[in-house]
């Protein structure tokens, strides 16, 4: 008995957005607009990891300088900015960093320095990047070129 053929995806279909939804509320964070703040964090919450997902989450994470943050929604990023810690380094990585250094707070620091003795070698490193960029740009940057 023969398998069903499958349809083939038409080629294009490939280089469509993963989420077409977020592409016009990261247009709307970029001229500041706090409406689609919560859309914006649970994107990121889902760490959606497709095709053209990095490039969102870096803008994403560059616009967030714009609008101002309820308490709730910079607790919910710094819980984003953990999970960065122990999943991958990806390229909207450092824009995080750079954002997350304007919201951290002294328990959210003191998690990352915890995270500096993970047994995790990757882990380990990506919080020792984190905790220079907490300190300063300068320190975060020079950390960002010893890795590579």
């Amino acid at each position: 008995m023969s398998k069903p053929v499958q349809a083939r995806k038409h080629p294009m279909e490939y280089y469509a957005p993963p989420y077409p939804d977020i592409a016009p509320s990261v247009r709307e964070l970029k001229k500041g607009n706090i409406a689609v703040v919560e859309p914006i964090i649970c994107y990121l919450e889902r760490d959606v990891y497709a095709l053209g997902s990095g490039y969102s989450k870096e803008n994403i994470w560059r616009f967030l300088l714009r609008v101002k943050l309820s308490k709730k929604e910079k607790e919910r990023l710094r819980h984003v900015a953990l999970h960065y810690i122990e999943t991958r380094l990806s390229r909207e990585f450092f824009p995080m960093c750079r954002f997350i250094r304007g919201i951290a707070d002294d328990g959210f620091t003191a998690q990352v320095c915890a995270l500096q003795i993970s047994s995790d070698q990757k882990s380990r490193r990506r919080a020792m990047i984190m905790a220079a960029y907490l300190k300063s740009i300068k320190e975060g940057e020079a950390a960002r070129r010893n890795l590579f």
